[in-house]
Parts: C-alpha cells; sequence; structure tokens
C-alpha cells in the first residue's frame, strides 16, 4: 500500500466518506490494540498505509509499533516519543497516556486528511508546541467545502487541549464516526 502522506495535500484530498471510513478503520484497529495494554503513541499519516483498488482506498493497515507504550511491560519504556504535529499536549508533558492522546492523534490525522493541512503547523518546533497547548484548530467547515457539523464536532472534540473532553475510548469514538457513514452527515 501507499501512506496515507499522499492523500494529505490540498491537490489530493480523498472524498470526506472515505476519510470518515478510515478513521472507523483505525479507530477499530487502534482499539483492539489498547485493550491489548498498547499505545501506539506515532499515530500520523506515514504510519497509516492504504490499501488501494484503483482510486478507492479499500482499507487501511497501521504500522510501526516502534514508539509503542505496552502497559503490561516490566520493563523501562521512553516516554515522549511521536511526532510532534499529531501529539496531544499530555504526550508533549510526557503525562502517563491512555487511549485519549491516540485518539488525538488519530483525530489530527483525520483533520489533516480533511482540510490539506494539520490542525497546527508552524516552522518551528517551539511554536507548533505553542499553538498545541494555547491554539484551537480552525473549523474544518471553514477549510473545506461539505463538511457536516457533526463531523467538524467530532474532530475537534477529539482534540481538546483537555482529554477528559475528548472521547472517552476506542469504541466510543468508532460508534460516533460510524454514525457518521450510517447517517451520511458527511456532507449535506
Amino acid at each position: 500500500g501507499v501512506t496515507l502522506r499522499r492523500f494529505c495535500r490540498a491537490d489530493a484530498l480523498l472524498p470526506l466518506d472515505q476519510i470518515v471510513e478510515i478513521g472507523f478503520k483505525c479507530a477499530m484497529a487502534l482499539g483492539y490494540v489498547y485493550r491489548q495494554g498498547v499505545i501506539h503513541r506515532d499515530v500520523k499519516p506515514a504510519n497509516l498505509l492504504a490499501v488501494m483498488d484503483g482510486d478507492q482506498v479499500v482499507d487501511v493497515k497501521i504500522t510501526d509499533f516502534g514508539s509503542a507504550f505496552n502497559q503490561r511491560a516490566d520493563s523501562t519504556q521512553v516516554y515522549r516519543v511521536g511526532s510532534l504535529a499529531y501529539m496531544s499536549p499530555e504526550q508533549l508533558d510526557g503525562d502517563t497516556l491512555d487511549c485519549r492522546a491516540d485518539i488525538y492523534a488519530l483525530a489530527a490525522v483525520l483533520y489533516h486528511l480533511i482540510a490539506g493541512r494539520p490542525p497546527f503547523d508552524a516552522t518551528r518546533q517551539q511554536a507548533i508546541m505553542h499553538q498545541i497547548y494555547h491554539q484551537q484548530p480552525v473549523s474544518l467547515r471553514t477549510l473545506r467545502e461539505g463538511v457536516s457539523e457533526r463531523l467538524d464536532l467530532l474532530i475537534l472534540g477529539a482534540l481538546a487541549k483537555d482529554r477528559d473532553e475528548r472521547p472517552t475510548d476506542w469504541d466510543r469514538f468508532a460508534h460516533a464516526l460510524s454514525a457518521l457513514i450510517t447517517d451520511s452527515a458527511c456532507a449535506h
């Protein structure tokens, strides 16, 4: 497959329904590994492989568990790993993580796939970190035609600075994405 990085450019965006379906499949897969005690910690477009059929993404595979944190391991594990543009505030802090850090990262990836740009962007790392801590991402409805209010609110909610304001678990996030697909609420 190809990585989802290919579809993060404004001139190569996927249809909204495909992006929501990718999000759902990733949420189900990440929920599965979380139930095994694993937090990925580096969910980003380059680590998501698209299985293509022509120009359709028919499946997605999550790769690169090199930064994964195993909650059941006894060995010492490195903190503060991951890719800055997709890291939650608590991951930047080196705080104890749970599934909501990966939910944040997946939401940041979906935002990038929808808008053609990440939720926070700057040339200097310090500037990106400041944005992650202090700025709200721009509404997706202002960045792309056809984004429904429900889709916008779901992604922005999963990007909340306070993890207690994000979906509480993968099942909840996956269910919300699934409801968008079944209700055809991705687009008006």
